[in-house]
């Protein structure tokens, strides 16, 4: 320890510092977390404008290939694409912005619930939504999140439920027919 050997009037001065020097420190980080929060609330609104003006567009029938990453290859742009040519009647994205997860300053990806519904067709479901910064624009990397998975979380839980009550039966026939073969033995499995 340093402090004994600076002599009392370097000692005193040195402790009345501390709280001054902390505050300095404890300031300049909230400064600089600061201005971190607003680089990613200034993404965060960014891509949000991005869904906002995606789903007005869709809704009124005009094509958003304006905000479909302009890198992708000419055969998925157009499979991407042909998801929104639907008559959409109402598509709504729903997402918290805590849910968006930036993995670079160049990904984004957000778990939205994908609400549309046509003259003919609806669904709802959970979806994942990823973006890609070029030239300082965000842009959709896909509009797959259009498409319903082919197995709802619902449709899932129905099946493992199924699937859980069958080998519950099966166990239970099993153990059962274990039980009546060896009653008439006395119960030795083979008399």
């Amino acid at each position: 320890m340093i402090a004994p050997y600076l002599g009392p009037s370097l000692r005193k001065r040195s402790c009345a510092t501390l709280p001054l020097s902390l505050l300095v420190c404890c300031l300049i980080g909230s400064g600089l977390l600061a201005q971190e929060f607003r680089g990613v609330s200034s993404e965060a609104s960014s891509i949000h404008t991005l869904v906002d003006l995606f789903t007005w567009t869709v809704k009124g029938g005009v094509s958003p290939h304006n905000y479909l990453l302009p890198t992708l290859p000419d055969a998925k742009r157009q499979r991407t694409l042909q998801l929104t040519r639907r008559q959409f009647v109402s598509l709504k994205i729903d997402y918290a912005r805590k849910d968006m997860h930036f993995s670079d300053q160049t990904h984004a990806r957000i778990r939205a619930y994908v609400t549309w519904a046509t003259s003919d067709q609806s669904a709802s479901y959970s979806a994942t939504i990823r973006f890609e910064k070029v030239d300082g624009e965000w842009y959709f990397n896909d509009f797959d999140f259009l498409e319903p998975p082919l197995i709802s979380e619902k449709m899932l839980y129905l099946l493992i439920g199924v699937f859980l009550a069958f080998l519950f039966v099966a166990w239970k026939y099993v153990s059962h027919r274990k039980s009546t073969s060896m009653t008439g033995t006395g119960g030795r499995p083979f008399g």
